[in-house]
């Protein structure tokens, strides 16, 4: 709570000041900074298209995706080879260039996440 309290409180500065805030805070750092896409890591419709498409659009240098089902404390074989597979296709279809992060939406253990890892 506190550093939403900061926040406003350099907005408001800012605001006084007419200045930006990144001026307050010792000027501009960087010119750009590097932007993921999203992709949905489940397999529905033609998810691997899609990616496909906006991998060739060229915005993004990489994506985070969610391959992960809700999960039981202890997942299925079958479950963490289609987390696998589901990952492996869209590695497949991003090419060696673009970064493929894996974020498991806290739907599975830190044991199962581990072992997860692992696979992938």
């Amino acid at each position: 709570a506190l550093s939403g309290v900061e926040q406003a409180l350099w907005d408001i500065l800012g605001k006084h000041l007419r200045v930006p805030v990144y001026q307050l805070l010792g000027g501009k750092v960087r010119d750009k900074i590097r932007m993921y896409g999203w992709v949905s890591g489940e397999q529905t419709g033609s998810y691997v298209e899609n990616f496909k498409a906006s991998v060739a659009d060229g915005r993004f240098t990489a994506y985070k995706m969610c391959p992960v089902p809700a999960c039981q404390a202890i997942a299925s074989p079958a479950v963490m080879e289609q987390v696998v597979s589901n990952v492996r296709a869209l590695r497949e279809a991003a090419g060696p260039h673009v970064d493929i992060g894996v974020d498991f939406h806290g739907r599975c253990t830190p044991a199962l996440s581990k072992r997860l890892c692992q696979k992938l």
